[in-house]
């Protein structure tokens, strides 16, 4: 296994199980360790993705693999598996509902593109 980006050009499924995980393993537990800033969380967490991971350490490290928009893509999984924990301990769960949509919608263009 590498942390060497990709954006998983023509394998549908790598690309959606990527992207659950920025969500899911990466998004929510950062989200609950920010829990304390309620709604603002997910914005702290997708917004310290961005600039610490994506931008600061995958561009230094792989300046060859740099893809902005492959960036982009994943602190928006991140932002929502946030969004989706935060909505979820504030107890609305019509933001939930919403979140999980638009990742449902998001995924399925992704996927839809690589097949």
């Amino acid at each position: 296994m590498t942390l060497a980006p990709s954006s998983y050009p023509r394998d549908a499924y790598g690309f959606m199980t990527n992207q659950a995980g920025h969500a899911y393993l990466v998004g929510v537990p950062a989200a609950l360790a920010l829990s304390g800033f309620g709604m603002a969380a997910p914005f702290i967490v997708g917004a310290a993705y961005a600039a610490l991971w994506d931008l600061g350490y995958q561009r230094l490290r792989w300046p060859q693999f740099f893809d902005w928009r492959d960036s982009l893509e994943d602190s928006i999984h991140v932002l929502v598996g946030a969004a989706v924990i935060s909505a979820a301990l504030a107890g609305d769960m019509w933001t939930v509902t919403r979140c999980l949509a638009a990742q449902w919608g998001l995924l399925a263009i992704g996927v839809w593109r690589r097949k």
